[in-house]
């Protein structure tokens, strides 16, 4: 696959790294920001459901928004 690309698409340059990491650690933040929502949530919602700490932690997604198995 790679021989069918012209050879300006076959070299990796010091700003092609650059710019992939900073797309992955852009990425990562972006993934992490959604964990910590999520995390919120799931225990907002486990409190309004009177659910104590331990109960909490052993709690899913899926119970928290009421999909059955």
């Amino acid at each position: 696959m790679l021989d069918k690309l012209p050879e300006r698409d076959r070299s990796i340059t010091s700003d092609d790294t650059v710019r992939a990491h900073r797309e992955a650690q852009e990425a990562h933040e972006r993934m992490a920001l959604r964990m910590g929502e999520l995390s919120r949530f799931m225990k907002e919602e486990g409190l309004k459901c009177g659910l104590d700490k331990e109960e909490r932690n052993k709690v899913t997604l899926g119970e928290i928004l009421g999909e059955s198995e």
